[in-house]
């Protein structure tokens, strides 16, 4: 495993339009517009954000995930991970528990916090992001429209002790 870059940038999206396309509701990204888009684009994501790859012995990209920092002066304590996707002739292998693993270590001594979302019906995935510590705060009604249905999504997060002292 390891953070993707610019070079990556097939694979990436590749991988990722297989999950958008394979998992409509469990994503807020769209596939249509997604596979409209320019390498280039593919390329920008990893170059101007952190994103991490599992590759099989054969150098096959399985397992991709992102992360990210807020950047607002009152929210850059918040990271968000973002757009976990494990192909299904992986899943089962530990590629999920390792990404997830390192897009916590990649944010934990820089954030007091990390959020993520999850499809309200993905009990697989909740499960996974319980293991990593993450603890539910929020049900998020309506959250996604796929298809003309209202999909509701499960807000989660994960604090750390990094909270500056008041002075």
């Amino acid at each position: 495993m390891r953070q993707l870059v610019a070079a990556d940038a097939v694979a990436f999206r590749r991988l990722r339009l297989a999950g958008l396309r394979a998992h409509p509701t469990a994503f807020g990204a769209d596939f249509a517009y997604e596979s409209r888009q320019q390498l280039d684009f593919f390329s920008a994501r990893l170059t101007n954000g952190t994103v991490y790859g599992v590759f099989t012995r054969d150098g096959t990209l399985a397992a991709i995930g992102g992360v990210y920092a807020d950047t607002g002066q009152k929210t850059a304590h918040i990271s968000t991970i973002w757009g976990i996707y494990v192909s299904p002739e992986h899943r089962g292998k530990g590629a999920a528990d390792a990404l997830m693993a390192a897009l916590i270590a990649n944010r934990a001594a820089r954030c007091q916090q990390i959020r993520l979302s999850v499809a309200a019906d993905n009990a697989t995935a909740l499960r996974l992001y319980q293991r990593h510590g993450f603890r539910i705060w929020a049900r998020d009604h309506g959250a996604l429209l796929v298809d003309g249905r209202l999909y509701d999504e499960i807000l989660m997060r994960r604090d750390f002790d990094n909270t500056p002292p008041n002075p």
